[in-house]
């Protein structure tokens, strides 16, 4: 989660810096907890949020995300986002 932290805050950092506020990234990881996970799906849902880091949590949280895409009918809340899995390795 430390890695993930890094890259979020040096992500949300070169955004500031190159002034570009079209890209709204959030960060998704084990210990996020769970009002903040219905604000991040929340902002994901919406279309605030296109970036999404986050750790090899995330993978059972953008299935979850997935799911609730498919069931709704808006697969563009994922074609919306990018996503960076962040790993050990």
């Amino acid at each position: 989660e430390v890695l993930a932290n890094q890259h979020f805050e040096a992500f949300t950092k070169l955004m500031e810096e190159q002034e570009i506020s079209s890209c709204h990234p959030v960060l998704l990881t084990g210990s996020t907890t769970q009002k903040e996970k219905r604000r991040i799906y929340g902002e994901i849902a919406s279309g605030e949020a296109n970036v999404i880091i986050g750790t090899h949590a995330l993978i059972q949280e953008c299935l979850h995300l997935l799911d609730i895409a498919i069931s709704s009918g808006n697969l563009n809340v994922v074609r919306g986002a990018a996503i960076l899995f962040l790993t050990p390795w």
